[in-house]
């Protein structure tokens, strides 16, 4: 003999599942074909489940629902209630707002940047690397001793120039313009 199963036994065990079958229902309750098909009937009734698919399968609404945070009236709707048009609209007032401040501060970063590339003789490192390599080669073009335009009586002069002055411009490569002139 079957015991005696209620209606919150048979939503109880329905809520359990994703899919739900007469059989699946009689077996997991324990109760009669009769009680089992009226169960199906009026959980159908209540939204609980959907109705009957091929192959006699009810969809349990409620299973999605718990799994995605919904209450008994969304699931029945199948559809999530989301925040009213006034929830909606404060939260897009705040948005713009953020994106104005966002805004502001962009504006801000371009013109102390700005400011920066304006002051004279500041440069960043790698435009002073560049002035100073260019200035190198020059140097070393026309005041080398080894160059071949260097008249044979000025060589010993071009010597020492090239002698005082390539340190002091290796020494501004390596301290990036910071070092004073180590010959004053």
């Amino acid at each position: 003999m079957a015991r005696f199963v209620s209606l919150d036994d048979a939503r109880a065990f329905a809520r359990r599942q994703n899919r739900l079958t007469l059989q699946a229902l009689m077996k997991g309750l324990g109760a009669s074909e009769r009680a089992a098909s009226s169960f199906l009937d009026t959980l159908q009734a209540e939204g609980l489940i959907g109705p009957a698919e091929e192959g006699g399968v009810h969809r349990v609404r409620d299973a999605l629902a718990a799994r995605r945070g919904w209450s008994q009236a969304e699931a029945r709707t199948g559809a999530q209630a989301g925040p009213g048009i006034d929830e909606l609209r404060a939260e897009i007032a705040r948005l713009k707002a953020l994106a104005e401040e966002a805004e502001g501060w962009k504006q801000r970063a371009l013109q102390a940047e700005a400011r920066l590339a304006a002051q004279p003789g500041q440069e960043s490192g790698q435009a002073f690397r560049v002035r100073v390599t260019a200035l190198r080669r020059t140097l070393a073009r026309e005041l080398h001793p080894d160059a071949p335009h260097a008249p044979a009586h000025d060589r010993a002069l071009y010597t020492e120039m090239f002698k005082t002055i390539w340190p002091r411009i290796e020494a501004a490569l390596r301290s990036n313009g910071a070092e004073d002139d180590p010959g004053r």
